[in-house]
């Protein structure tokens, strides 16, 4: 099928099973079965469509963008008020516009650095070193989590991005982390917030009663211990079923202690949604954190979550 690979700091949406939508920062795109050609990354001057390719999207800050082509093909249709047709890009080309959507014709072909996979594989990375799913372990009642280099939180006190604002979720005896171990679910606005084993539920969002305007996630937290290039791969994030239309979305989003989110991203109901991404070199001390919030309505948001991080030990 078709995948995406994001190299933070982004903002990305998934629009359909056949639609994504890049606003900021770079992506590696790939098709590799008949089944997904078509696939369609919407961006702030245009679409690119996949013709059966390896191809790079960025978006600069200030509007500026870059698509470049390593593989097959992709075709580049401009706004609907832009007067340019469609345009076909070959392997090796790059199209560049500027600010104001107008083509650089100036720029050189050479295109900017993307992350790409080699033969299936991150070229360099020496393998996973976490993962949500293959770490997660029972505690001890009423505890947080004993597994090695993890931490799972909730933003219990303000905002999700300001580590000063998060608690420790606990073990409720009932295979999951929660906000109170003696009542599921917990006071306001903790409600239904949970960690399982392969999933989870955010606590209240910012449009409901007793939320005080706040969105509540659910972090999970990885400290680096070893210097080197991150990646985090093999993600999962979506409901786990059919929900009502108030249960449209959850909201992923990804920092690296208390910067600015390498992710922030809307996840669809009713599929799984990926939020790949490059971390970037990290330092021991440093905290990963996958945050799943309710994006602003909590009601039925149960959802399936998993993610891998892959070291490298040098950075190339």
């Amino acid at each position: 099928g078709a995948e995406v690979v994001l190299e933070g700091p982004a903002v990305f949406e998934i629009d359909s099973p056949a639609q994504g939508r890049l606003e900021l920062g770079r992506l590696v795109g790939t098709c590799s079965t008949e089944s997904a050609l078509g696939f369609a990354i919407a961006t702030p001057w245009g679409q690119v469509v996949d013709l059966g390719t390896e191809f790079g999207i960025a978006v600069a800050a200030d509007g500026g963008m870059q698509v470049a082509v390593f593989d097959g093909q992709v075709a580049f249709h401009a706004l609907p008020t832009s007067s340019r047709p469609p345009r076909t890009l070959n392997a090796g080309d790059v199209l560049r516009l500027k600010a104001d959507g107008a083509v650089d014709a100036d720029a050189g072909q050479q295109p900017m650095r993307f992350v790409r996979r080699g033969n299936g594989r991150w070229t360099g990375l020496s393998g996973v070193v976490a993962g949500y799913r293959q770490d997660f372990i029972p505690g001890t009642r009423g505890n947080p989590t004993t597994a090695r280099r993890w931490k799972y939180l909730w933003n219990a006190h303000g905002p999700i991005g300001d580590r000063e604002n998060y608690a420790p979720l606990v073990w409720s005896g009932n295979n999951a982390y929660t906000t109170d171990a003696d009542k599921h679910p917990a006071d306001p606005p903790g409600n239904y917030a949970h960690f399982g084993p392969a999933g989870g539920h955010p606590g209240l969002g910012s449009r409901q009663p007793d939320s005080d305007g706040i969105d509540r996630y659910v972090i999970a937290a990885y400290l680096v211990e070893q210097p080197g290039r991150y990646v985090l791969t093999n993600t999962i994030a979506g409901l786990a079923r059919q929900q009502s239309e108030q249960a449209s979305s959850l909201r992923v989003r990804v920092f690296v202690d208390d910067e600015p989110p390498l992710v922030d991203a809307t996840v669809a109901t009713r599929r799984a949604g990926a939020f790949d991404v490059t971390l970037g070199e990290l330092s021991p001390g440093q905290v990963v954190y996958v945050a799943i919030g309710p994006n602003g309505h909590a009601g039925n948001k149960g959802f399936q979550f998993d993610f891998n991080i892959v070291h490298s030990a040098a950075s190339d």
